[in-house]
């Protein structure tokens, strides 16, 4: 890894072995602990040496672990001198921190082997919370969290007040208030007040010609042709609170403010216009702050290398064009780098219930709460998080882009991780194949091995029970087609026709099915809360003295057998059958009063194993 600063006031070379960089210098001690103050500004001398310090760290993380796991030099890895002689070398990540190309972002360009790698880190803006008041509806009254938009004029120069309009193009569905065509039925009414306008739902508007589109920059112009004095758009996912800050490049000539809010927010005051309420708001924006540092954020670092790593595995490490992210296409690059990054920041204690979100640093978000980019946390609670593969396509409401694809993607891939740990438990050695998250992770990367060019969902499902099969003769088979068809990629679910860029299957035509093969043994899958680490049998109090409770949140197509032996093997208790929802939920209490004091072994039986753990009686 050649990590280095590369802002637009730096003169640094191209990353190549002979190329003069910026880089940190820790001395002859190797000391690089460099003290960080947020409130110094991206470019303290400090500051700038920790940001480089810690991009060198995570990529050398990302290679180490995904190396450990298969990404090794025959498969394209990215490494100065290739060891083993296998893979071409020379192609070591060039990681630029603070990268003055662009702003509130990343990306990882990934050549062929043999070539560089380059992971392109910005700074964010970091801007205090910005608030949207609404008055004039009790329904909808209070204050709603905004982001600014990139383009027109700032808020401090052009304010935005006044009332809301929602607006009627005649053409868009939910009573044409996504703005995409003009003039607006309701022009007059328009003109002289706030446009509020729901975003997307314009591209399927077949019959306009020329075609309509959901460019941010080009629906404020057309509100701003219709009179708007400025421009509110909501998200167009109802049940979202993510906030986007969007440019644009159709921009010029754009003379009136505009803001972005979360759809969960919109749908609600969208809901008391309807109801005949008038809506009034004023939004002022919060004060700026220091730049935030995308290569503090180890999750968006993980997250970009993971690309490199997606592309060279998908198609072999000289076709790293086999992952097509054109928008309308079932690819997952984007759920895969999502998947990384969330592997590789679990820590021992962590729960995967618990939501968990991506980019909540760089956002300026709370870590524990988001939302960060995502419009759902990644969670295994399916009221938190409701993905399934319905959620692709063209309709409202559904996901085409490719970002959005992916986290459908990323969403099955974490509950597969989680289950995994439910079933071999959590290691914190990331190097090592033992460990229910270790194994999940070789099975998602030779996953990736094994696809097709240009994989939808259900091949990436395909390749991951076809890397079970090789690498653990399909004891997992029945557990891996339990997850996948709790999110529809069941049995008899339906990819879609072969037909996006690159014979990449298209989100529409797909069709959700939620049942798992014939021959698959019934698997009920852990929903309960387990902390990452724990011991997958759960056994408690302990030390015991009458009574024992044992629970567990491994899976089992029968009920579970649990029986209580000494030290000698010999049971001291009658074995019990236990269903598996109540060994999952609360457990079984055994009696121990009869058992001298003591250390006895419980053993818990399953249709995937046989699992054990201690714990003393003491009367």
């Amino acid at each position: 890894v050649a990590a280095y600063d590369d802002n637009a006031t730096t003169t640094s070379g191209n990353g190549n072995a002979s190329s003069t960089t910026n880089s940190p210098d820790g001395g002859p001690t190797l000391n690089f602990d460099f003290p960080f103050v947020q409130t110094n500004g991206p470019r303290d001398a400090n500051n700038l040496a920790a940001s480089i310090t810690n991009l060198f760290y995570w990529n050398n993380i990302n290679h180490d672990v995904q190396m450990a796991h298969g990404f090794d030099e025959v498969s394209g890895n990215f490494q100065y001198k290739n060891i083993t002689g296998t893979g071409l070398g020379g192609d070591f990540v060039r990681a630029e921190a603070q990268d003055g190309s662009g702003r509130n972002n990343a990306n990882f360009s990934t050549p062929n082997d043999g070539s560089s790698g380059r992971m392109q880190m910005y700074l964010f803006d970091n801007i205090a919370p910005s608030y949207l008041t609404i008055t004039g509806a009790p329904a909808a009254n209070g204050q709603y969290l905004f982001a600014p938009v990139a383009f027109g004029p700032s808020l401090t120069k052009k304010p935005l007040s006044g009332k809301l309009v929602l607006v009627n193009d005649g053409v868009s569905t939910d009573g044409g208030d996504h703005g995409c065509f003009s003039p607006f039925v309701n022009a007059a009414a328009v003109a002289g007040n706030i446009a509020f306008i729901q975003r997307g739902g314009c591209p399927q508007l077949t019959t306009l010609n020329p075609r309509s589109t959901n460019a941010f920059a080009t629906k404020v112009k057309r509100a701003q042709a219709n009179g708007a004095t400025g421009v509110i758009v909501f998200d167009s996912l109802g049940t979202t609170t993510t906030l986007t800050n969007f440019t644009g490049t159709d921009t010029v000539g754009i003379r009136i403010p505009a803001v972005f809010i979360s759809g969960a927010d919109g749908f609600k005051i969208r809901a008391a216009m309807l109801a005949g309420a008038t809506v009034n708001g004023s939004a002022v924006q919060g004060a700026v702050l220091a730049d935030l540092d995308g290569s503090f954020d180890s999750g968006v670092m993980s997250h970009e290398f993971g690309h490199g790593v997606s592309n060279r595995l998908t198609g072999g490490p000289n076709n790293s064009s086999c992952l097509n992210a054109t928008t309308g296409n079932q690819t997952m690059g984007e759920g895969w780098s999502d998947f990384f990054g969330l592997w590789l920041t679990t820590k021992p204690g962590d729960i995967g219930s618990t939501p968990r979100y991506v980019g909540a640093y760089v956002n300026a978000n709370p870590i524990a709460t988001g939302p960060g980019f995502r419009h759902q946390p990644y969670t295994t609670d399916m009221t938190k998080n409701t993905y399934t593969y319905s959620q692709l396509g063209t309709g409202s409401g559904q996901y085409s882009e490719t970002h959005d694809v992916g986290e459908v993607w990323t969403t099955v891939l974490w509950d597969l991780n989680w289950q995994f740990i439910y079933k071999y438990g959590y290691n914190a050695n990331f190097y090592t194949t033992a460990g229910g998250n270790n194994i999940a992770l070789k099975l998602v990367l030779d996953g990736c091995r094994l696809q097709v060019c240009n994989p939808g969902f259900l091949d990436g499902r395909d390749a991951i029970l076809k890397a079970d099969s090789l690498n653990n003769r399909g004891a997992n088979s029945s557990l891996i087609w339990a997850v996948f068809a709790r999110r529809g990629m069941g049995y008899s679910a339906v990819q879609g026709p072969r037909t996006g860029a690159g014979g990449a299957p298209l989100v529409n035509g797909s069709v959700a099915a939620f049942d798992v093969p014939p021959k698959a043994t019934p698997i009920v899958l852990s929903t309960n809360a387990a902390a990452a680490g724990s011991s997958a049998l759960e056994a408690f109090p302990n030390p015991a003295q009458d009574l024992l409770t044992v629970r567990t949140q491994l899976s089992s197509g029968a009920p579970m057998q649990v029986v209580v032996m000494d030290l000698l093997g010999k049971q001291v208790l009658e074995p019990t059958a236990v269903p598996v929802a109540r060994m999952q939920q609360t457990g079984v209490e055994l009696n121990t009063s009869r058992l001298a004091s003591g250390i006895y072994v419980v053993r818990v039986t399953t249709t995937e194993g046989t699992f054990t753990t201690k714990v003393t009686i003491q009367h």
